[in-house]
C-alpha cells in the first residue's frame, strides 16, 4: 500500500481517488491561499475536484458522515465538510491539535479547534470542551469538570452515528428482521497516532517498562488505537452492521522520526519514514505503510500477495453508481 510522505496530500488523495501530485503536494496551515487562482489557489483540494462522500452520495444515496481530522481545506465555506459530501463530522481542521485542550498554534495565535457540522449545528462543539483543570499534564479534572481524551470523542461519535443510523434508516423485512434502507459511509480519520505525543495516564502506566519517554507514549497511543478500533468493531457487530460491511484500516504516512528520535516513531527494519521517500511498510509505514481490509471480498485482496495498492484506489467505488471523475488538464 503506497502513501505520499505527508498528511495532507495523503487525505487528499484518498478523498478524491487522485494521486497527490494532481491534488495536492503541500502540507502548509490550511490557511494558506493564492488569491489570484480562486480554484486552486488554497490549501488542500481544489474546489473543482469531487470527494468519494459527494459520489457515493450522489449515485448511490449514502448517508455520509466524518469524524476526526479533517486536514484537505478550510479557506472558504466550499472547503469544509458539508460542501464535500458529508451529512456531518466532528473532528479538528489542522495537521493536529492538542488531545486534551484542543488548542493549536497556527498563523501567529493560539485557537482551539474542535469542531461540529451537521444538519443543525456548523461551529465549534463546545459542548465537549474539556475544564480548565485538564490537560495532559493534570488528567483528574476538578470537581464537575470533565476531562475526556480526544480519541475518545471521536469513538463515541462514530459508535452515535452507527446507532442513530440503524434507528433511522432501518425498516422490518422478512421474518421480523431488520433490513438497511440507506447505505451508510463513515470515514473515522483518527488522530492517532499523530502529534503530540499524548495518552491517558492508564495506558502509559502499561508500558513504563519502556524507558523512552517518546517511544513509551507512541506505544501507548497505538495501543488505543488498536482499543478505539476494536470497540468501533464491536458496535457495529452488535448493531447488525458487520455482516454487511466492508472496513479498510490504513495508515496516512510512515512513522516519525526525525527530531533525533523525539518523535517517537520506529520504522524498522525499513529505512525512512515521515517526510521521507525511502519506503518503509511497518504498522505507520513510510511511503509504503499499513492497510487492512476486512469484510465483504476482503478473501480476493488476501489471495493475491503481490497486488499493489495506491492509496486513491482505497476509496469504496462501486462501478455501478459511481460516474467517472471529469478529467482535469495538467499544468
Amino acid at each position: 500500500h503506497y502513501m505520499h510522505k505527508i498528511c495532507s496530500p495523503s487525505r487528499c488523495a484518498i478523498q478524491t481517488g487522485r494521486a497527490p501530485i494532481h491534488v495536492n503536494v503541500q502540507n502548509v496551515e490550511p490557511e494558506v491561499t493564492n488569491p489570484d487562482d480562486p480554484v486552486g489557489g488554497y490549501q488542500g483540494i481544489p474546489l473543482n475536484m469531487s470527494t468519494v462522500a459527494t459520489k457515493l452520495k450522489e449515485g448511490g444515496g449514502y448517508a455520509t458522515h466524518f469524524v476526526g481530522k479533517w486536514d484537505i481545506g478550510m479557506a472558504t465555506p466550499m472547503h469544509a465538510p458539508q460542501a464535500r459530501g458529508y451529512d456531518s463530522w466532528l473532528g479538528y481542521w489542522h495537521h493536529a491539535n492538542d488531545y486534551y485542550t484542543q488548542v493549536i498554534s497556527s498563523s501567529g495565535c493560539d485557537a482551539t479547534d474542535l469542531w461540529r457540522v451537521n444538519a443543525t449545528h456548523n461551529g465549534p462543539a463546545t459542548e465537549l470542551a474539556n475544564g480548565p483543570s485538564c490537560s495532559f499534564r493534570s488528567q483528574t479534572p476538578a470537581e464537575g469538570e470533565r476531562c475526556v481524551y480526544e480519541e475518545a470523542l471521536f469513538v463515541d461519535e462514530v459508535v452515535q452515528i452507527m446507532t442513530d443510523h440503524v434507528a433511522t434508516s432501518s425498516t422490518e423485512g422478512g421474518e421480523g428482521v431488520e433490513e438497511q434502507v440507506q447505505p451508510l459511509f463513515m470515514f473515522y480519520s483518527m488522530h492517532l497516532a499523530h502529534f503530540p505525543l499524548q495518552a491517558p495516564q492508564e495506558y502509559l502506566d502499561e508500558f513504563a517498562f519502556v524507558d523512552d519517554l517518546e517511544r513509551r507514549a507512541m506505544r501507548a497511543m497505538v495501543h488505543y488505537m488498536d482499543h478505539a478500533i476494536g470497540q468501533v468493531v464491536d458496535a457495529a457487530k452488535d448493531l447488525g452492521l458487520w455482516d454487511n460491511m466492508v472496513v479498510v484500516v490504513h495508515s496516512d504516512n510512515g512513522g516519525e522520526i526525525i527530531f533525533e528520535g523525539t518523535c517517537g516513531g520506529n520504522n524498522w527494519p525499513l529505512r525512512g519514514g515521515k517526510f521521507s521517500n525511502f519506503e518503509v511498510r511497518r504498522r505507520f509505514g513510510g511511503r509504503r505503510g499499513g492497510r487492512w481490509r476486512w469484510g465483504l471480498g476482503a478473501a480476493t485482496l488476501r489471495r493475491r500477495p503481490r497486488h499493489c495498492v495506491t492509496q486513491p484506489r482505497t476509496q469504496p467505488t462501486p462501478h455501478h453508481t459511481m460516474p467517472t471523475h471529469q478529467r482535469r488538464p495538467l499544468d
